[in-house]
């Protein structure tokens, strides 16, 4: 499918932003509607689809979380601040709250509305400088590491 949208609708590149728009609403108008398919039996995914029964909310819900739980949000770069530590969780935390369950003396499991993301442990964290930093324990012991960008 991708390489069939490569050739008809990028090569070659339309001349405008407006023109590139037209081709791809094109090819999945065609695509979906026109185009029979070998894996639907030779129907148009069209033909096929059904809208869901479900409702979809505009914005999920904020997860909830215990009272023995301590409520953190991530910043948009998928750091939580605690204990004078910064802690890389993920961005794709960014502004979500996330939970922190204490286990024992300075180890806390983290939380993502019901699922178990990994555990902090405050005896690890790096001082860098002036600064504390530290990384998410997976709940398979693999640490999470932050991707960093190279320089030139």
């Amino acid at each position: 499918m991708h390489s069939t949208l490569k050739a008809e609708t990028a090569r070659p590149p339309r001349a405008n932003f407006r023109a590139q728009q037209r081709a791809f609403e094109t090819f999945r108008r065609e695509y979906n509607h026109e185009r029979p398919h070998e894996a639907l039996a030779y129907d148009t995914p069209a033909s096929r689809y059904e809208p869901s029964l479900r409702p979809y909310p505009g914005q999920l819900p904020q997860p909830e979380y215990p009272a023995h739980f301590r409520v953190e949000r991530a910043y948009p770069n998928g750091v939580i601040s605690f204990r004078d530590t910064q802690w890389y969780l993920t961005n794709c935390l960014a502004g979500e709250l996330v939970g922190l369950e204490e286990v024992d003396d300075d180890r806390w499991k983290v939380y993502f509305g019901p699922i178990e993301l990994g555990m902090l442990d405050v005896r690890n964290a790096k001082a860098r400088g002036y600064r504390r930093f530290g990384l998410l324990v997976r709940s398979d012991g693999t640490i999470l590491s932050r991707r960093r960008r190279r320089t030139r």
